[in-house]
């Protein structure tokens, strides 16, 4: 007896269209994979003059809360910040992992002051630059992502987004 898996199985929308677009699949194969490299090596730019290094390190660093194994991040964090510093200003870039780990801290840190609250502004408006990119160059590999795994299986990405969408589903 001959075991039939589900993806060998076309689809209502494989049969209609026809089948699978093989050299799409090998495009977007290698899109996706030339994405994912660049996404998993970039490094993003963390800028920061001179008061606000100094502020960080000396003034928020210092009273970051962290709990149990955060520990590490904050050390690590610290320590990669400590030698980006040039002429007692930060212009260099860092992994993905160590900006939002900063950002985390940063999002979650308590203060207390306006002069105190302004400065830890200007610094968040700094590494929200990084992060927004970081979160716009993620989406992109997802969407590639989706692409390819539609393409995978002779259908839109509409009809495989739908497929997710429980709503969209019938009533079985």
């Amino acid at each position: 007896m001959k075991v039939v898996k589900a993806e060998d199985v076309p689809t209502q929308e494989q049969k209609q269209k026809g089948s699978i677009d093989k050299v799409k699949v090998a495009e977007l194969t290698e899109k996706f994979d030339a994405m994912k490299q660049l996404v998993d090596t970039k490094k993003y730019a963390i800028l920061l003059d001179k008061t606000q290094t100094s502020a960080l390190l000396s003034e928020f660093f210092p009273a970051f809360e962290w709990k149990g194994y955060e520990c590490y991040a904050v050390a690590e964090t610290y320590r990669q910040l400590s030698e980006m510093v040039n002429n007692d200003k930060i212009d260099s870039a860092a992994d993905a992992p160590i900006i939002e780990a900063i950002f985390h801290f940063l999002k979650n840190y308590v203060g207390k002051g306006i002069e105190s609250a302004v400065m830890f502004r200007s610094i968040c408006d700094q590494f929200a630059i990084p992060m927004q990119e970081i979160n716009t160059d993620r989406q992109a590999l997802k969407d590639v992502a989706l692409e390819l795994t539609a393409a995978e299986k002779g259908i839109s990405v509409e009809s495989l987004v739908n497929s997710f969408d429980p709503e969209q589903r019938p009533n079985i």
